[in-house]
């Protein structure tokens, strides 16, 4: 049975009796076998990436963060937090390397209503931002602020440069991918699988997938290439379901 499978290597106390990549192998043939279907086979191999993902692998980069300047008026302020489909977001002194808090839309609104004047540098609605090194890994970030009641941290750099942000939903999705809520557009092109994987219509160019996974344009390749196009090269015709080829770092 898979349990006493599990037992047989996660209980032993001393030395590892099975590589990370014979622990994948047996996934696959328990999932082969019918032990267990291919989601669950799916949500433990997310599990095993899990503990090896940092920081800057999952988060929104820089130049998609939606922030308000501190200097902004109270009534633009709230209206661009009454438009935003985020609950939170950061505030900044200039721009968004001086994050100088996080604001709850909830909250904000709530301390309206009794001062229609508040200043949202108040610290009845600015929350401290918790800033994270990207090399931080997900699992150490998931429990720390959960612990803390972080919903949201700040990836810095170690000249204090903002790089992006995490939230404990972005940790959620790489073990169960894309979690939609009812303010969410649902984006089919692109969708977090959980665990480093992502489903991708092979239409979108390589510049676009390159962005969208927040890593360096693929070297050789034109950004406007489509990837359809590469596989088709690659194949030289239409693949079979599972077939794998590594393009730059990605498989």
């Amino acid at each position: 049975a898979f349990t006493g499978l599990v037992e047989k290597f996660v209980h032993r106390e001393d030395e590892p009796s099975i590589t990370e990549e014979e622990l994948y192998d047996i996934i696959d043939t328990i999932e082969e076998e019918g032990v267990m279907n291919e989601e669950q086979g799916d949500l433990f191999k997310s599990a095993l990436d899990f503990s090896a993902t940092h920081a800057s692998d999952v988060m929104t980069m820089r130049g998609d963060i939606d922030g308000i300047d501190s200097s902004m008026p109270v009534d633009e302020i709230l209206g661009v937090l009454q438009e935003s489909v985020h609950s939170r977001m950061p505030v900044y002194d200039g721009d968004i390397d001086h994050i100088i808090g996080i604001v709850h839309t909830r909250t904000f609104m709530r301390e309206y209503i009794r001062n229609p004047r508040l200043d949202i540098r108040s610290k009845s609605v600015l929350m401290p931002a918790y800033k994270v090194s990207p090399d931080a890994m997900i699992d150490d970030l998931l429990e720390e602020m959960r612990q803390h009641k972080f919903y949201l941290a700040v990836v810095s750099g170690a000249d204090g440069k903002t790089l992006g942000l995490v939230t404990i939903e972005d940790f959620l999705e790489e073990l169960v991918g894309e979690i939609w809520d009812e303010d969410d557009v649902v984006d089919k092109n692109f969708i977090k699988l959980g665990g480093n994987r992502f489903q991708v219509n092979t239409h979108m160019t390589l510049g676009e997938i390159s962005k969208r996974l927040a890593i360096p344009p693929i070297q050789g390749y034109s950004p406007m290439r489509p990837l359809l196009s590469v596989i088709l090269e690659h194949f030289d015709g239409i693949p079979d379901e599972e077939d794998v080829f590594t393009l730059g770092n990605l498989e």
